[in-house]
């Protein structure tokens, strides 16, 4: 081995050569995947804005406050020579080195991830690869491009290389950060062969997978391979989204967001048009309830895409009809949009549309008969001459059928038809759970690598949905990694506004945020 050495780490040596880090652990330690609980670290996240590498009071604090998981997501252009991703840059290299040394001598697993991967980021259109961010020669996807994929794997196989000595309590591998614009059959194949590329080095080395649409969901072909080549299954929890990105600027149209409330009504913002889906039952939105003669009914309607017909229904019969025509400069809307690539207009309203019933009804239904697709920001429900109660949506998912819902008598709260309400506490499935306890019931561990509120949600509804996602998660045995240590989304340097902060480490704490953590 060569003599070259990192700086010595209190209780840990480290031997380094040209193509692997040895590292000898102070003591052995088991911690099986539920008892994981940490953050993550965002050193070499991206190349534009943080490529500083680590920070050992960070590992310091995170072991110190009780937590033993740190999860490196990273910009492969932060370890690899601008424009030849098969040129490892060894100084860059060095800084991961010594992120994992500092989680073995403080009793932290850290889980290295491939964020922006050869081919692929979730953060640019598409997650194909932005020609404003890589080289001309690195723009293929990672989905059907050789390169890209030989790439991708070469990466995987060098880091498994480095640190093939590491034990497995000590490090996981998460092979690529929240796929889309893919198949099932296409992500999974490549994530098997880098799992089986990662194992020769390691055969007990820890994988973890990604769920697909941006993590959040399985696909029976995934559950199956995660059974087969013993891989963990990674959840990125972020639901209810408009709850937790309420006016994120990286998300278009966020600020004219309600303001988030918990619990919330279950509602997804989009109602979609024959266009998008023939089956009007699945484009419907119901709700059943005790709707008086004179009771307002109302919908603030979002954008719209394309013309479009909006009818409102009591007992089944129509009672407010909104057609949409789209155009050019000022109009009904408040801002016209044109789709390039759709050749459409998409306008968005910001407005209110509804009516007052003329007779008593048990039943309203909202309904795009006619266009594309629209969003609603919320849906209203008046007794006549009194008090209002406004119901939000709290997602924006993409191609979800819509639901049936029932009100309550007094007209407060809006929940899933089939659901009841038990005491007073939701048995929704808010956080999209469900089928990952069924992946676990069959033995497979499953981690939340990812979930979190930001910092312009209200700081008591920030709590709330914390809490009831970390109940959540301890009741179904799944181990978590936040979104993010610092900044705004994590409890450190959350640059929240109105809050108390404390000083720890040179840092500002959310004290309350830091113990709803240690809690759980």
């Amino acid at each position: 081995m060569k003599n070259s050495v990192l700086s010595l780490i209190l209780f840990c040596s480290v031997v380094v050569s040209a193509k692997e880090v040895t590292f000898i652990p102070p003591k052995s330690v088991k911690t099986p995947t539920e008892k994981l609980r940490g953050f993550n670290v965002e050193g070499k996240y991206a190349l534009e804005w943080a490529n500083s590498g680590y920070v050992e009071s960070d590992f310091d604090t995170i072991a110190e406050q009780g937590f033993n998981l740190v999860r490196l997501p990273l910009d492969y252009r932060c370890y690899t020579n601008k424009g030849d991703w098969s040129a490892f840059d060894e100084k860059s290299l060095k800084q991961i080195d010594q992120a994992i040394a500092w989680g073995m001598t403080k009793g932290i697993q850290v889980m290295l991830n491939i964020h922006r991967a050869p081919g692929y980021c979730i953060h640019d259109p598409n997650g194909l690869p932005s020609p404003a961010k890589v080289p001309e020669n690195q723009r293929g996807s990672l989905w059907v491009d050789p390169s890209s994929r030989a790439a991708f794997l070469d990466h995987w196989a060098m880091f498994a290389r480095r640190y093939k000595r590491v034990p497995a309590q000590f490090l996981a591998f998460n092979l690529l950060n929240e796929p889309i614009g893919t198949d099932a059959n296409t992500y999974v194949t490549l994530m098997v062969e880098a799992t089986r590329r990662v194992r020769e080095f390691r055969t007990d080395r820890p994988v973890v997978v990604d769920g697909l649409n941006m993590g959040a969901g399985l696909d029976p072909l995934l559950v199956e391979a995660a059974l087969k080549e013993s891989f963990t299954l990674s959840k990125h929890c972020y639901e209810p989204f408009m709850v937790t990105h309420y006016r994120a600027p990286w998300i278009e149209g966020s600020g004219a967001w309600p303001t988030p409330v918990w619990p919330p009504a279950l509602l997804n913002s989009y109602l979609f048009g024959p266009n998008k889906e023939k089956n009007s039952a699945k484009r419907t939105l119901r709700i059943e309830g005790h709707f008086p003669k004179g009771a307002t009914i109302g919908i603030q309607v979002g954008q719209v895409s394309m013309d479009g017909r909006l009818e409102l229904r009591a007992d089944g019969k129509v009672v407010f009809t909104k057609n949409f025509r789209q155009g050019p400069g000022p109009g009904e809307w408040k801002k016209a949009i044109y789709s390039n690539q759709w050749k459409i207009y998409q306008n968005i309203y910001d407005r209110e549309y509804g009516v007052q019933l003329k007779k008593a009804a048990q039943d309203i239904s909202f309904e795009l008969v006619q266009g594309d697709w629209l969003t609603f920001n919320e849906i209203s429900v008046g007794l006549p001459g009194g008090e209002k109660s406004v119901f939000s949506p709290s997602s924006m998912e993409w191609g979800k059928p819509q639901s049936s819902y029932v009100l309550s008598k007094d007209m407060k709260v809006l929940q899933a038809a089939g659901n009841k309400l038990n005491g007073g506490t939701r048995v929704d499935d808010p956080f999209a759970l469900e089928e990952w306890i069924a992946a676990s019931k069959k033995g497979i561990p499953v981690i939340v690598a990812e979930f979190g509120v930001y910092n312009r949600v209200p700081h008591d509804v920030a709590m709330a949905v914390q809490e009831a996602k970390l109940k959540a998660f301890k009741e179904a045995g799944f181990g978590w990694c936040l979104w993010s240590f610092k900044g705004e989304f994590g409890p450190f340097n959350p640059k929240r506004q109105g809050i108390p902060l404390e000083q720890y480490r040179g840092m500002a704490v959310d004290r309350k945020y830091l113990d709803l953590l240690k809690n759980y």
